[in-house]
């Protein structure tokens, strides 16, 4: 190798081969970093819901949940947002921030 007329000796080809490695990887999660941002992380909406008499978690994350979408995960997302533990009872005129997918 030279560089500008000056010749540039490769000492430990191993370090060399993990340099260019590491850049390497470095360069992917940059550039997959910058895509996620690119395509916009929505903020997701939310919809109060006022609970009823009878209603569970369950059937309130079914009614907002789509076929694209597990349950399970609404009813996670329901319980993060209005931190309510697992063994947590929801009561009637209770307020539910429920995110709505769009």
């Amino acid at each position: 190798m030279s560089i500008a007329g000056k010749k540039i000796r490769v000492v430990n080809k191993f370090r060399l081969i993990l340099a260019v490695l590491l850049l390497a990887i470095v360069m992917v999660f940059l550039s997959t970093s910058l895509i996620q941002i690119a395509k916009g992380q929505e903020r997701p909406v939310y919809e109060t819901y006022i609970v009823k008499k009878g209603d569970t978690l369950w059937n309130i994350a079914r009614s907002y949940s789509s076929d694209e979408v597990d349950v399970r995960d609404v009813i996670f997302d329901i319980s993060m947002h209005n931190n309510i533990s697992g063994n947590e009872h929801i009561y009637p005129n209770q307020r539910l921030e429920i995110p709505v997918r769009q």
